[in-house]
């Protein structure tokens, strides 16, 4: 245990100042963290401003437009449950082509406001999956 501290505090000392790891723990030695996972959490945000936020650019959707948080809303609930998603998965890899369905648990669309002082919004996107396939669930 004293091991994972010193560990712990020596990442956190060569690491920049606006990452930190809030957590460390031992893991089984046939862990693999992708393919291990049970359960993946995705974060999508979209920024509703007529000019990029640049800090921003490489993070998040730009929509100009607004949206429809409560349509979004709406759709998010059929997404719940479980479906078949290998139409979507990419097909030049082997991994998950098992055609068995996938659980997603949550969908939660997130209104906030991300200017103060224009009330832009920055809309989140959570969605949380079980089991995901590959290149499946992802904006580029």
């Amino acid at each position: 245990m004293e091991e994972l501290q010193t560990l712990h505090s020596s990442l956190n000392g060569v690491l920049p100042s606006d990452i930190k790891i809030k957590e460390i723990s031992a893991a089984p030695p046939q862990f693999h963290p992708r393919y291990s996972a049970k359960k993946k959490l995705y974060h999508y945000k979209a920024h509703c401003t007529p000019i990029m936020d640049p800090f921003q650019l490489r993070y998040s959707l730009h929509v100009r437009q607004g949206l429809n948080i409560h349509a979004m809303k709406e759709a998010a609930k059929y997404f719940v449950g479980e479906h078949d998603f290998t139409a979507f998965a990419n097909v030049s890899k082997q991994f998950f082509r098992d055609g068995s369905p996938r659980e997603i648990y949550k969908f939660n669309i997130i209104e906030k406001v991300y200017c103060f002082f224009t009330k832009h919004l920055k809309c989140v996107c959570w969605v949380k999956i079980v089991m995901v396939l590959y290149s499946t669930v992802r904006i580029e």
